[in-house]
């Protein structure tokens, strides 16, 4: 089995006709919706309650705000590139039985 077998299984999921594109998309944009969500309710409960001294060293205030976005960012984007990694060697394992054994 050669690794562009492989790829054409992959590749026909961008077909047209398959109508699992805009699923997928409809899944990121809910996703995307759902995490602004929860974002301001977030802020809200941020700028109304008064917290206990704990959570400003749970929550990073003591450092710059523009540096906890940085941190909390690359920290998102090291996870995605984990899950993304992980989940295409299972796509990989279910989708091509054979090249696991190689």
């Amino acid at each position: 089995m050669e690794v562009n077998d492989g790829l054409e299984k992959y590749s026909s999921l961008a077909l047209s006709g398959l109508n699992i594109k805009r699923w997928i998309l409809l899944l990121f944009v809910g996703v995307v919706f759902a995490g602004l969500g929860v974002a301001y309710i977030l802020l809200e409960l941020y700028r109304s309650m008064s917290f206990p001294p704990l959570v400003q060293y749970v929550t990073l205030q003591f450092l710059d705000q523009r540096l906890r976005g940085l941190l909390f960012f690359g920290l998102g984007v090291i996870l995605a590139i984990v899950a993304l990694a992980r989940s295409a060697s299972r796509w990989r394992t279910c989708c091509c039985p054979m090249a696991s054994r190689v």
